[in-house]
């Protein structure tokens, strides 16, 4: 927001009726009454500013002032689609457009962060080649642990930080199944087993009835 005040001496016998605004020797705004405007949303650049006082007996300019605007990214929000904890490693994390800025840095830690220092790692640094409302970023092949995440906008003109994004991973390790020639090796089925000693206890009988057949 810009506030532009000015003030002028009465002309003549009477005072100004009205006053008309000019930027860069365009007319902004007219019939003004009162000693000051203000304006919204002006975009980067240096704008020459002077107004007109007007009333019945002519018109006087001021002086002319320069307004030099240089605007910083705007505020933005960083999110996920985790939900807590993550149970598999992988995620996606999602910023909405900062306006004015040029770039982005995300930055992982495995601490809060409060500030940005030379501890932090650097996980992307990117420059939009499309003007989206929101952008992605994804992660996968996680072990368990707490992870950190925070997204920097950059211009020339300074920066704006998102919120620090705490992401707890934690997967619970499941029982596979062991591969040939490992683990315990092959294991009969009971309908195979109960059988097959049945068959060798009566051949056991059948021997033995044999052998005390024959010694008789």
């Amino acid at each position: 927001m810009c506030n532009f005040s000015w003030h002028f001496y009465q002309l003549a016998s009477q005072g100004s009726d009205s006053y008309e605004l000019y930027i860069n020797n365009t007319l902004y705004k007219d019939k003004i009454t009162d000693n000051s405007y203000v304006m919204n949303n002006l975009e980067t650049n240096d704008y020459k500013m002077f107004v007109t006082a007007i009333n019945e007996e002519g018109q006087y300019n001021s002086n002319e002032v320069v307004i030099i605007v240089r605007r910083i990214p705007s505020s933005f929000s960083l999110t996920t689609d985790v939900t807590t904890p993550d149970n598999d490693g992988t995620f996606e994390l999602s910023w909405t457009k900062s306006l004015y800025a040029s770039y982005y840095v995300l930055y992982n830690s495995s601490s809060f962060i409060s500030e940005i220092n030379a501890s932090l790692l650097i996980l992307y640094n990117f420059t939009p080649s499309l003007d989206l409302p929101t952008y992605r970023y994804s992660l996968s092949d996680l072990n368990n642990g707490t992870y950190y995440y925070k997204i920097i906008a950059f211009n020339d003109y300074g920066n704006f930080s998102t919120n620090c994004t705490q992401i707890t991973v934690s997967i619970t390790a499941t029982t596979q199944e062991p591969e040939d020639g490992g683990g315990e090796g092959f294991i009969f089925p009971l309908e195979v087993v109960v059988p097959f000693i049945i068959f060798i206890g009566l051949l056991g009988i059948l021997v033995f009835v044999y052998i005390k057949r024959k010694k008789a």
